[in-house]
């Protein structure tokens, strides 16, 4: 990126060749003219590389802020998503977030965590009360096990 010195010298050559025009007028031979056409060329040439980089390095700069800018709209949509929710630990003693209003359903707190999309939380086949989150792929037991009873029928013995 260039710097104020950079423009400065940009500004400065193309004044010198300003004045070397200007003293065009008052030189005698074609050696004379022919040399400080020469000399303006060189200025106004490096004048215009100067200008050429100031105009990539403004381009650059706002490609920059658009960035840092879209970087603070997503930081401040999360944290407004993020209040909806509150961290509990479950029946079942998971911590996840809890969404504060209807319909009821949790989120991964390892993606949460990660300022990544809300990943609800979805209730898994193979283990009652467990709960499997699709980003991560991390279980959560949300709900206590239920170990279902068994009724032994008594033998009469003893």
């Amino acid at each position: 990126m260039l710097d104020i010195v950079s423009i400065s010298s940009a500004f400065t050559g193309l004044s010198a060749a300003t004045d070397l025009v200007k003293g065009l007028y008052g030189m005698k031979n074609d050696t004379e003219v022919t040399l400080a056409t020469n000399d303006i060329v060189k200025k106004v040439n490096e004048g215009q590389r100067v200008i050429s980089e100031l105009r990539d390095d403004l381009f650059e700069s706002k490609d920059k802020i658009r960035f840092l800018e879209d970087e603070i709209r997503n930081h401040d949509s999360w944290d407004q998503e993020i209040s909806k929710y509150e961290l509990i630990q479950s029946a079942g003693g998971a911590f996840v977030y809890k969404f504060k209003s209807e319909p009821l359903h949790y989120i991964c707190p390892n993606c949460a965590s990660n300022r990544k999309h809300k990943i609800i939380l979805q209730g898994y086949q193979g283990n009652e009360g467990s709960s499997r989150c699709s980003g991560c792929k991390g279980y959560f037991q949300i709900n206590k096990k239920v170990v279902p009873s068994i009724d032994i029928p008594s033998c009469g013995w003893g």
